[in-house]
């Protein structure tokens, strides 16, 4: 016995052939809330430039993904350069917060106080100096004052809390702390309060052109 609908085609009311787009626009709205996205004003890192920083990736509802990267301080990026033109090839890092005091340094870096170098401008003889001091030390024996923001600034090319060992807009005669001797590898400031870079004394030195090591 045959169906009594056998042979008639059923009418489906136009409005169901809209559902299905309807649901796959539901479905993708519903994968985006999902979907990480990047913080404000960062992108992810696409190995193309050599300095890079860490950001990270979050969900909408806050929670860590995995770790991106961008580029750094134009500044930072001008310090590598730099030192890279002098024969110091290093990776300048930015690190997520400040390093503007040796201790704050040293926490970020996860190193000994002593091994962050401190470049500090002092006024000797009425001529800039630059000094490198262990992180650990204080500048006691030199007939010097300590320069002015504005001087050290005006000296350097970089404001205090970011001046780097060497790369300044002109060259200073720099005297470096002998107690720096004590560690094979120093962390040192790259332009900015959060830019760093850690190298080796003996390349540091190598890298000064007008440098003398002793008690400062």
């Amino acid at each position: 016995m045959s169906h009594p609908n056998a042979g008639v085609r059923a009418r489906i009311p136009s409005r169901f052939s809209e559902l299905e787009p309807r649901k796959s626009l539901n479905r993708t709205a519903a994968s985006n809330r999902h979907r990480p996205r990047l913080e404000k004003g960062r992108r992810p890192f696409d190995g193309s430039h050599p300095l890079t920083r860490g950001a990270r990736l979050t969900s909408q509802a806050g929670t860590p993904r995995r770790v991106v990267f961008e580029a750094v301080h134009p500044t930072a990026a001008k310090v590598q350069d730099r030192l890279a033109a002098r024969g110091l090839e290093v990776q300048v890092q930015v690190l997520p917060t400040s390093t503007r005091t040796a201790v704050e340094a040293a926490s970020a870096c996860g190193c000994e106080v002593g091994q962050i170098v401190k470049s500090l401008v002092f006024v000797l003889e009425g001529r800039a100096t630059m000094v490198l001091c262990a992180g650990d030390r204080r500048v006691t024996l030199l007939d010097a004052r300590p320069a002015k923001a504005d001087e050290a600034r005006r000296a350097t090319g970089f404001a205090i809390g970011g001046i780097p060992p060497l790369g300044h807009d002109s060259d200073l005669p720099t005297i470096v702390d002998e107690s720096l001797r004590r560690f094979d590898r120093v962390w040192c400031a790259a332009g900015t309060p959060q830019a760093v870079f850690e190298t080796s004394l003996d390349d540091l030195l190598a890298a000064l052109t007008d440098a003398v090591v002793g008690p400062v």
